[in-house]
Parts: C-alpha cells; structure tokens; sequence
C-alpha cells in the first residue's frame, strides 16, 4: 500500500503540471467531448478520482470548449498508474455518447441495414456487416480528426486491412503513448456496437507483439472479430455488461490492496509505530473506496421527501453497507440494507461483493421482487467465496449476511419487502409503531440452500416514515441496570423509544436514536458497525 500511495503522489504531482495559457499558442488542443469520458469515468471512481481531479484543478469539462491536449494524457497518466488499463477501456467505451452528432450518419445507415437485413441471403448480409464495421472505423477517425486543432502530427489516421470474413486488422496511428492502448480498443468497440450490437457482437484483441512506440507516439494493432450475437441482447445491454465488467476490475483491485493491507499488518508487528501508520493509511484508502459506494446526495433527494441516515462503521471500514437503485425517479425504485458478517477489513470486503451482486441483480432486471433478489443475492455470494462446494479441510470459511430489500412503486403508492434478520419499522402520524419482521435465517452462508423468502405487500400512507437499521444498534450493550450488568439496547426498547418520537421527522429521528444510543453505550465498548435509514416519501 505504501508503494501505491506513493505512485498516487507522483501521478497527481506530474498530471498537476499541465500546459499554462501562453503555452496553449503553440500546444495542441482537444475539443471538450474528446475529453469528457475521461473527466465522467474519474468523477464517477469516487474519492480517490475526484481527487485526482482536484489536484489537478479540473471540476467541469464544457463539452464545446477546447482544452490543452496534454490535459487529457493527464488524466489518462494518472488513472493508467491507479487502475490500470480497465480505466482506460472504460474511458474509450463512454467516448461515443458525447459524439452522436458526429456518428448520427453512421447510426442512420446502421439502422437503415438492420431493417432489410432480414431479407439478405448470408453473403449480402456479411458484406453489409464489413461495410458498416469500416464505416464505423472511419467515422471513429473522423471524430478523432474533428476533435484536435494545432495538431504536431499530420500523419494520424486508420488503416484497414480485411483478413477474411468478419476478420479485420486495425492499424491506429497517433499521438497516445503505447501502454495506452485499451483507450481506443473501447472506442472501436463502443461505436460498433452501439449501433449494431442487436445484430453482432465484436472482439476486439489488442496486438502488443506488431504494435509500437514512434518518435510521434505510438502505432496500436488490434485484430477485430464480427461474430453473430447469440445472447439476442440490446445493444444497451451489452455495453452495460462491459461497463460493469470493467467496473469489477476496478473493484478487485481495491479488494487486492485491502487484503495486502492486512498482510502487511501480521508481517508488520516488530515496528509497530511504522506498520501502525501504513495500516491506517491502507485503512483509510479502503474507506474511501467503501464511502464511494454509497448512494450520492442527488439520487438521495430525488428518492425521499426527507432521509435520515447513520452509518458507523466501527472501524473506519466495516460490513454495513446500503444501496440504492439508479431507475428513473417515476419508476419503482429499491433501497437495500446488508449487515455482513465481521467487521473492518473482512466485513468491507464481503460488502464489495454485496453491493455487486446488487448492481448485477438490478441491472438484469430493474423489477426483480425483493424475496427472489434477496435469494439471488445469496446465490452470488455463495458462488463468489465458494461456499456452494464440499469445503476444503484447510478451509474453515463460512461467511454470509443479513439483508433487507424495500421496493416502492411511486405511481401506485405499492411497498414491497423482503428481508433477513432485519426488520422494518413503520411510523404513521398517528398510533403505535408497527415492526415487521420476516425470515429469521442469514444469506450466503454455506448450509444448504434457503427457503423461499417471504414478502410483504403495504399501501402507503401519507405522513408514514420508514426505519430500518443494523443490529450493531439494537445489540449494542450498556445500561447497566441493577445487578444484571450490562444488557442489548433490544428492539422492545427500540420500539418504546419510536412510539415516544412519533412526530419527528427521520433526520431528527435518526439524531435522536443516535444520541440514546451512546447514552446507552457508556463506557462500553462499541459492539459493531451501525447504520440506520429512516425516510419518508411523497
């Protein structure tokens, strides 16, 4: 960890140094939109992008405006030194939605070859499918052309070589530096098959052995198969896959640092001072990456009229992690909560898994029902540590967690719920506090599969607030009351407490909870992470 936090210092240090305005006379520059993918993929890597950004004073790109061209090598440097080529690949796939106007001729003729394609024997069909693959290229090479002014180099351009059916090589002549290759991999891939991914899909192989660096940049091969798409998915479909394809990358990376974190920990224990500070340094990246995960504050306020939240991890990183939907704030939208087994280190690598099943889930199917996701999600985590086979005897693992799903459908005024070993507390503006509690059994674990989940249907009702939370605060210990010692706050208590603050709203509500459970606490230690969502909706 010490050597990538040092690599970041360096990359931030070098990227901060871009061309100053009397440079720019001579510098060549990009037109916004050929930067802009970069800028949206970093900001969207949470802390440790958003970072990087910072320090190198980008907060916008306006997509008509034209920046230094080293800006973006830049930001390319610095996320090839952090991610690695999964970013760049990531950056060249977003790069055709900010030039559809540039590309709008190529899609049309696309769309005008998938109508009559029907009707073509196999041999019309492959050369409309050749000749729409070149036609992409080419307007690839255009956009690429158009987006530059005060070029040092005259001689960017594309060759295409056939080599047989369906079977291209593709020679790219520019200015990027070699080991940024994955870069314009994404882009050919994206601008294909964004137009005709329902009809092919395309592999695109990078070439390191025929490719180069040159005295301008670098010449990238890549070999390209057309082949017919066999999933029958929609071209949005397949791109999203290849997003969070990528995205998984990016994750197992994080989740290698974490696990080299706690490697260097045990080996670290004869200086202890030294490997405390590298530790908490690893510790406080992993929770950058963790906080990363959560919902963002827009997509929060488009939710819920109001929205309370504690989220504690006990130390600094932890297993409680809670997840929100992205579809469109008119359609059914679903809030989850996952209380993973352990916490710090362990507990927040569990939840990485989590919260990409969740993604995966949701992805497939925006609907899916909260018992079948809840058992689904079991499923993944299973598969994902390998807890659905015989275990090893070396192997003594079985890690699973708790987890609640509530789904709302705004136009019909529809709750659905599902959960396991968390419950869900309802508040109406009048009369006691109702708690719902389901399945009483935890996910993932390797014991043999769950039963069916059950899943309640409410109506809500205007003026109700929502609760549900982590048993880190209802088995929180302290009180101390008479000889009995210390005892679990408990949920009887929690529900006493709920009747008594029936009029406030979920961030007083949540405030208040928070503050009675410290006052519960005492001296005592923390027990676990906590988190706690309260909300109430339109």
């Amino acid at each position: 960890m010490s050597q990538v936090r040092a690599i970041m210092r360096q990359t931030i240090h070098q990227a901060s140094h871009a061309p100053t305005s009397e440079d720019q006379r001579s510098e060549p520059l990009l037109w916004g939109r050929a930067i802009a993918s970069a800028f949206q993929v970093m900001h969207s890597l949470g802390p440790m992008g958003r970072a990087v950004l910072d320090r190198m004073g980008i907060h916008s790109i306006e997509l008509d405006r034209f920046y230094p061209a080293q800006l973006r090598t830049n930001l390319f440097e610095a996320a090839h030194s952090l991610w690695g080529d999964e970013s760049l690949y990531a950056f060249g796939l977003s790069m055709a939605s900010f030039f559809r106007d540039n590309l709008e001729p190529f899609y049309r003729r696309a769309n005008a070859f998938c109508a009559e394609a029907g009707a073509m024997n196999d041999c019309g069909r492959i050369e409309g499918i050749e000749a729409l693959f070149e036609d992409s290229v080419r307007a690839y090479e255009r956009s690429m052309r158009d987006s530059i002014r005060n070029p040092t180099f005259d001689g960017y351009g594309i060759d295409i070589a056939r080599v047989s059916d369906l079977n291209f090589r593709i020679v790219i002549r520019s200015t990027s530096k070699l080991k940024h290759w994955a870069f314009p991999k994404g882009i050919l891939l994206g601008v294909f098959i964004n137009a005709m991914g329902h009809e092919v899909d395309l592999d695109v192989q990078f070439q390191p052995t025929m490719s180069k660096d040159s005295e301008w940049g670098s010449i990238c091969v890549y070999k390209c198969f057309i082949t017919h798409n066999k999933k029958n998915k929609l071209p949005s479909e397949i791109l999203s896959d290849s997003r969070i394809s990528a995205y998984e990358s990016l994750l197992s990376q994080s989740v290698s640092l974490i696990h080299q974190a706690k490697q260097e920990l045990d080996t670290a224990l004869k200086q202890l001072e030294k490997s405390h500070d590298m530790v908490m340094a690893s510790i406080r990246y992993a929770s950058l990456i963790q906080t990363a995960q959560l919902p963002r504050a827009e997509l929060i306020a488009q939710r819920f009229t109001n929205f309370g939240l504690a989220w504690e991890p006990r130390d600094q990183i932890g297993g409680d992690i809670w997840w929100l939907s992205s579809t469109p704030a008119s359609a059914p939208w679903t809030l989850a909560l996952a209380d993973c087994a352990g916490h710090g280190v362990p507990g927040a690598m569990l939840s990485l898994l989590v919260t990409t099943g969740l993604e995966r889930i949701f992805d497939a199917d925006p609907l899916c029902a909260p018992s079948k996701a809840l058992a689904r999600l079991s499923d993944l985590v299973r598969q994902s540590l390998n807890q659905d086979r015989a275990p090893d005897r070396k192997v003594q693992q079985n890690d699973g967690f708790d987890a609640a799903v509530f789904q709302y459908d705004p136009q019909n005024r529809i709750i659905q719920f599902a959960s396991a070993n968390i419950d869900l507390w309802v508040l109406p503006m009048e009369g006691p506090v109702r708690r719902i509690s389901l399945d009483r059994f935890g996910l993932g674990y390797r014991e043999v599969a769950i039963p069916a989940l059950q899943e309640i249907r409410l109506e809500h009702q205007i003026g109700n607030r929502y609760l549900i939370c982590s048993d880190g605060f209802t088995d929180q210990v302290g009180g101390n009351i008479g000889q009995k010692g210390p005892q679990m706050f408990g949920k009887r208590r929690v529900q006493t407490l709920l009747n008594t603050l029936s009029c406030h709203d979920p961030e007083s509500l949540v405030r208040t909870l928070m503050v009675e459970c410290e006052r519960w606490r005492g001296e005592n230690l923390r027990r676990d992470d906590i988190t706690i969502l309260a909300f109430s909706l339109d």
